[in-house]
């Protein structure tokens, strides 16, 4: 039930990728990600994970308690994260951790905030709480 995915035409309205929202649940649970509330309703949020240098690939990762790969995931989603990857590298050109002489980065996979609450600085608050 994911707005962006059918929006990008990656699945139907109604089809869900259990692989996909099971990883998110997953990632949810580490505590890197973060909420924004207000009037004790949630407005805004942001989903990160810590990426470490040395880390396995995604379908090694002994953390993952779904044990679905990517590969159980449609052919468009499959494109699509490679060609983000893609930019992120450089085509593999580029490695960021070494150019920044870094170990670890917190990587920010979504930032939501509710429609009349943008415009008000939440998501760079929630940036940098995180």
């Amino acid at each position: 039930h994911e707005p962006a995915a059918v929006g990008l035409n990656l699945c139907p309205l109604g089809y869900s990728m259990p692989g996909v929202e099971e990883k998110v649940e997953h990632i949810l649970h580490k505590g890197y990600s973060s909420v924004a509330s207000k009037d004790g309703q949630i407005v805004g949020a942001v989903v990160c994970d810590l990426v470490l240098t040395d880390s396995a690939v995604e379908e090694d990762d002994p953390e993952n308690p779904t044990g679905h790969s990517m590969s159980a995931l449609p052919q468009k989603f499959l494109q699509l994260d490679a060609f983000i990857n893609d930019l992120a590298t450089n085509f593999g050109k580029m490695d960021v951790m070494k150019k920044f002489e870094c170990s670890q980065c917190l990587e920010i996979y979504m930032i939501c905030i509710k429609q009349e609450e943008r415009q008000q600085g939440m998501g760079k608050m929630l940036v940098k709480q995180v």
